[in-house]
């Protein structure tokens, strides 16, 4: 399947419009935010440490998307364009594409056994709870607690046990609630 152009002839897909565009359209990557955490630079700008640096890439107006093209079509002049900025939004723009690519899904116990580096040197994965409807679209990556397995011992329990209360505390005792997490990436499309 090819897009067509404004005359309605088919053209070749374009990675910075038609593909990015498909990508944001499902996981909403222009709003993922990422924090810079490496030790071997200084910021002070919240801006440089808290980005989201594929913000407007599906329609060709990122920084270092403006940056790239102008060096590349007259590198004397818009050499200076290629900065430390831009250099860290690409590579930002890169691990979060690579995240998305890698497709993880963990089970964890203990939210300390987390580690939002996700393999990372540089950077770090904003995260939260997946139940926040009104934050959830800026993370890369969502927490849940994984309480199903409970649930269903619970209800198979409570069909087959008396209904006697002590029973019920004997059960909860035996087999207390998990403190259980699930790490996923975040492709709600809302």
């Amino acid at each position: 399947m090819k897009p067509v152009d404004g005359e309605g002839k088919e053209r070749y897909l374009n990675y910075d419009f038609d593909c990015l565009k498909l990508l944001d359209q499902l996981w909403k990557l222009s709003r993922k935010k990422i924090i810079l955490s490496t030790p071997s630079m200084y910021f002070e700008k919240e801006e440089n440490l808290v980005f989201t640096p594929l913000k407007k890439a599906h329609k060709g107006d990122a920084n270092w998307q403006k940056a790239y093209q102008a060096v590349k079509h007259n590198r004397v002049e818009s050499l200076r364009k290629a900065n430390i900025r831009v250099l860290i939004c690409i590579m930002g723009a890169l691990y979060v594409l690579n995240l998305y690519y890698r497709n993880d899904s963990i089970e964890i116990d203990d939210l300390e056994e987390f580690n939002p580096s996700q393999g990372s040197d540089i950077f770090l994965v904003e995260y939260g709870d997946v139940n926040n409807k009104e934050e959830v679209e800026k993370y890369v990556i969502t927490i849940t607690e994984d309480l199903e397995d409970y649930s269903n011992k619970l209800e198979q329990w409570a069909e087959e046990a008396p209904k006697e209360i002590y029973e019920l505390l004997k059960f909860e005792k035996i087999n207390p609630a998990p403190k259980r997490y699930r790490i996923a990436l975040n492709k709600q499309s809302h």
